[in-house]
C-alpha cells in the first residue's frame, strides 16, 4: 500500500494485508487506515491504563516509534513500536517517573489559531514542536535535568500570524508548592515583531532549590506578558518538567562513618565557614549542611571556622573540626583542628584557622564540626553530649 503524503501524519502503523476479525464473527484480510488505527489505539489505551495522560501517551508513542527511512510527511515520527512504548527502552521502568503532573498546578492556556510556538528548546534535553493549539503538555517523557546553582538555556521559535508586539516568558515553580505564588519569572523576549529570529534566555537555578521534579511553564503572549495561570489569552502555553538534582560539588555525608551528638542539652547555634557557608541549627544531635552551599578553597589556602553555641546550663565544653583532606571517606587520616577547649562561657564565639594542605587533592570532601562535653569526641563518636554539623569543602 503506497504511503500517504501529508503533514498531518504523526505516526505510522501496519495497515496493509491485515488479518483481523470481521462481520458476523468471521475473519478477513483488509488494508487501510481502519486496520492501522487499532494498532495505535490499543497501544495508547494500554499506556493510559498504566497511568499516562492522553498527551503523555501520544508523546510516548511518537518517542518510541521506529524510523523506517521514509520522509516525515510519510511516516511522521516513525512506525509504531507498541512493545517499546509500553515497556520503555529500559525494559519496563516507567519512562515518566521523573515527570510531573501538570494538572496539579493551576491551568494556563493560550488561544488557538493565531500566534503560536513552533519550537521550544529546553537546553537540548526537551525539544518540542507544536502548532496552533492553545496548550501543550510536554512534561513527559523528556525531562530537563539541572543542578542546584546551575543554569540552562531556553530557546523559542514562534510564528506571529501577521501581528506585532509579542512577548514570551518562562515560569518555574522552584518551591514545588503546586501553585505559582512563589514562582520565578524569566523573560525571554519583550515587544518583538520579528518571528524569523530564535530567541534565547539563560535560566539560573537557585542554589537552594529543592531537589526533585517541578513544573516549568513557557508562554507566548500578545501585547504584554501574561501570568502563569492566565487562560484564553492570545498566544500559547507549553508545560515542561524540570528536575533539580543536588550540586555535583556536594558530598554525600552518609559515605563517611556516622557521628552524632545528643539533642536537648548543649548545642551549636551557628557555624560560619569562611563566610562562604553560614548555617544555624537548634538542639538536634546532627545537622547535614553538605548541600547546596559549599566552601571553595585552593591548596595552600586557609579559612576561618567560627562557632556560636549554647551550653545548656553545663560547664566544660570542647569543640573541634575534622577534615578528610585525603577524600578516602573515612576518618583514618583526617586532620583535626581545635575550636575551643574546656570552656564554660557560651557568650564567646569559638574560632580557629583551617590551613589547607599544599598537596590536598582537588575535589569535594567532608568537614565535620563537633561540640562536646567534658572532653574532645572523635569524628565517628555517636550519641555523646553535644552536636555534630557536616559541611562540604571543595578543593580547586
Amino acid at each position: 500500500m503506497p504511503p500517504a503524503t501529508t503533514t498531518a501524519i504523526e505516526i505510522a502503523a501496519p495497515g496493509s494485508d491485515i488479518y483481523s476479525t470481521y462481520n458476523d464473527g468471521g475473519y478477513n484480510t483488509l488494508s487501510g487506515t481502519s486496520m492501522a488505527t487499532p494498532h495505535v489505539s490499543g497501544a495508547a489505551g494500554q499506556l493510559m491504563a498504566n497511568g499516562y495522560t492522553n498527551s503523555e501517551a501520544r508523546q510516548q508513542l511518537k518517542d518510541t516509534a521506529e524510523d523506517i527511512g521514509l520522509a516525515s510527511e510519510e511516516q511522521g515520527s516513525g512506525l509504531l513500536d507498541a512493545e517499546a512504548a509500553v515497556l520503555g527502552d529500559d525494559g519496563g521502568d516507567d519512562p515518566c517517573s521523573d515527570g510531573v503532573d501538570a494538572t496539579q498546578w493551576p491551568d494556563g492556556t493560550g488561544y488557538q489559531g493565531y500566534e503560536h510556538f513552533t519550537q521550544v528548546d529546553m537546553d537540548g534535553q526537551a525539544v518540542e514542536s507544536s502548532s496552533t493549539d492553545a496548550y501543550y503538555d510536554f512534561t513527559c517523557p523528556n525531562v530537563v535535568y539541572v543542578e542546584q546553582g546551575g543554569s540552562f538555556d531556553v530557546s523559542i521559535d514562534f510564528e506571529d500570524d501577521g501581528f506585532d508586539s509579542h512577548y514570551s516568558n518562562l515560569y518555574v515553580d522552584w518551591d514545588r508548592n503546586g501553585d505559582w505564588s512563589t514562582a520565578t519569572e524569566y523573560q525571554i523576549f519583550s515587544d518583538v515583531s520579528d518571528d524569523t529570529v530564535t530567541y534565547t534566555a539563560t535560566i539560573d537555578v537557585p542554589e537552594d532549590a529543592p531537589t526533585g521534579g517541578t513544573l516549568a511553564r513557557a508562554r507566548l503572549s500578545w501585547n504584554g506578558f501574561d501570568g502563569p495561570s492566565a487562560t484564553g489569552e492570545y498566544g500559547e502555553v507549553n508545560d515542561f518538567t524540570v528536575y533539580v538534582e543536588p550540586s555535583s560539588d556536594c558530598v554525600d555525608a552518609t559515605k563517611w562513618p556516622d557521628g552524632t551528638g545528643s539533642s536537648g542539652a548543649e548545642n551549636i547555634d551557628e557555624v560560619d565557614l569562611g563566610g562562604q557557608v553560614v548555617k544555624s541549627s537548634a538542639d538536634n544531635a546532627y545537622e547535614d549542611f553538605t548541600c547546596p552551599d559549599v566552601v571553595t578553597v585552593q591548596p595552600g589556602d586557609s579559612f576561618t571556622v567560627s562557632m556560636d553555641w549554647s551550653d545548656g546550663g553545663y560547664n566544660n565544653h570542647y569543640a573541634n573540626v575534622f577534615v578528610d583532606w585525603d577524600q578516602n571517606e573515612d576518618w583514618s587520616t583526617a586532620s583535626e583542628y581545635v575550636l575551643m577547649q574546656d570552656v564554660d562561657d557560651d557568650t564567646v564565639t569559638a574560632a580557629t584557622t583551617i590551613d589547607v594542605p599544599s598537596d590536598a587533592p582537588t575535589g569535594s570532601t567532608l568537614v565535620r564540626v563537633r561540640l562536646s562535653w567534658s572532653g574532645f569526641d572523635g569524628p565517628s563518636d555517636t550519641g555523646t553530649y553535644g552536636e555534630v554539623n557536616d559541611f562540604t569543602v571543595v578543593v580547586e
